[in-house]
């Protein structure tokens, strides 16, 4: 009998997870560093030509720094852009998302993660081609992305409006694009 009640109240979703790669990760903050650092370096270069009078300026613009600078600042700004998309790349891994009365729990990285309603900040949803992302945000600085189908959101949102309209401190905004048109909650 105490077992069907405490069941009741759990209710499951089959999604993904998205899971960081850490060594590859690692690998874009290095190159997000270097390509920043050398924005910034060459950035300052082309910046103090700025303060010069008209005629030293164009000399300074057109004779001092080569071409191979120019290209340098631009391969840079290409450099920071890879680095910084390599840094937030993840592997999304299947799992089941449970919903309680009072907080979710969900397998992420091999552990298993209990997040109380009121210590979720945000809860939002973002469009890609075909699937959804499901993106929760602690207080505690934690950032959970799910990837959901249209048919799992529907059913997030349709089955347990209570459950999400009641996430404590969270500050709710889901789209829904099968009607066209939007609902805040």
């Amino acid at each position: 009998m105490l077992y069907s009640i405490v069941t009741q109240h759990l209710k499951k979703i089959s999604l993904e997870i998205g899971n960081r790669i850490k060594w590859i990760n690692s690998l874009g903050l290095v190159l997000f560093g270097i390509g920043l650092l050398t924005l910034i370096l060459t950035g300052l270069v082309i910046y103090s030509g700025t303060l010069l009078p008209l005629e030293i300026k164009v000399l300074y613009f057109f004779e001092v720094l080569s071409k191979n600078f120019y290209l340098t600042f631009l391969v840079s700004i290409l450099i920071s852009f890879i680095g910084y998309k390599i840094m937030t790349l993840e592997k999304y891994v299947q799992t089941e998302l449970n919903i309680n009365d009072k907080d979710i729990s969900f397998v992420a990285d091999k552990r298993k993660v209990t997040i109380r309603f009121s210590r979720i900040t945000e809860f939002y949803e973002k469009k890609s081609n075909e699937q959804k992302l499901l993106t929760i945000k602690s207080n505690r600085g934690e950032l959970y992305n799910f990837k959901l189908t249209q048919a799992e959101f529907e059913n997030l949102i349709n089955n347990y409006p209570n459950e999400i309209k009641t996430l404590g401190n969270c500050s709710l905004t889901l789209f829904r694009t099968s009607l066209n048109s939007t609902i805040f909650l």
